[in-house]
């Protein structure tokens, strides 16, 4: 592991007998709820540093680097499939501007357009900065 900051986001299911019990957990989304009409442009722009770096660590085949740039479920799924781009040349990935949808507190969803195609990417704020956690 690189030391970096991850985070995860789960249902709890309790009962209650005399005290409080545990009976299943399961992992879901970061949930994006509340109205919130502010999105901080610094918040903004240091979420586009997250993934020009995280662009440029895949296109520079630093595949395991790249990760340090992400959180959560996007983590897993990046850790699980490293072993499929030996050559990121096959990505085609450039960097993309991200345009703000919405913000509240640590969480922010932006969307890219790459080749035409829009895309949401949910940027969450951890004491290490903010990382991709969904796309």
């Amino acid at each position: 592991q690189d030391n970096s900051i991850d985070v995860s986001w789960y249902q709890l299911n309790l009962i209650k007998d005399d005290n409080w019990k545990v009976v299943s957990i399961k992992p879901i989304d970061c949930p994006l709820t509340g109205v919130n009409w502010h999105i901080n442009k610094g918040d903004v722009q240091e979420a586009q540093n997250v993934l020009d770096q995280y662009i440029v660590s895949v296109s520079d085949n630093r595949y395991g680097d790249a990760a340090r740039y992400l959180a959560g479920p996007a983590r897993v799924v990046h850790e699980k499939q490293k072993h499929l781009f030996k050559d990121s040349s096959v990505l085609g990935l450039q960097k993309e501007k991200i345009i703000p949808v919405w913000q509240n507190g640590k969480k922010l969803v932006a969307r890219i357009e790459p080749k035409g195609t829009p895309t949401l990417l949910v940027f969450y704020k951890t004491s290490d900065g903010w990382k991709i956690i969904n796309a």
